[in-house]
């Protein structure tokens, strides 16, 4: 009975978080690369973000719906497959530059090349 000389001890009921369980591939998702659970961020996105120069905070401030342990789980995921995420970004360069040069110059920039 706390006040009569007894300790008053709370216990955590806090259940551990298996981080294999944060980040998932999904057949037909994001072509199937690794995304933030639950969210449709993929960790590429965080990648490119984090890569830019900015903090785990910041990110988490541009994307405020999105828990920060998703977000340290998607740059841990990141720095451990870097080869992986960055073969996408290479993959994702590439495609734009090829359906860039099909398009060829967008209409505004035919306009300024016209005059």
């Amino acid at each position: 009975m706390p006040g009569h000389g007894c300790i008053l001890i709370r216990t955590s009921t806090v259940t551990p978080v298996d981080i294999g369980t944060l980040i998932r591939r999904t057949p037909g998702v994001k072509g199937g690369r690794p995304c933030l659970a639950d969210t449709g961020m993929s960790v590429q996105r965080v990648a490119v973000l984090y890569r830019s120069g900015m903090t785990v905070e910041a990110i988490h401030e541009e994307y405020p719906h999105i828990t920060l342990d998703l977000m340290y789980a998607a740059i841990t995921y990141y720095l451990a497959n870097s080869e992986e995420i960055d073969g996408y970004l290479d993959d994702d360069a590439r495609l734009y530059d090829e359906l860039r040069a099909q398009m060829g110059p967008s209409p505004l920039v035919r306009k300024y090349l016209d005059r």
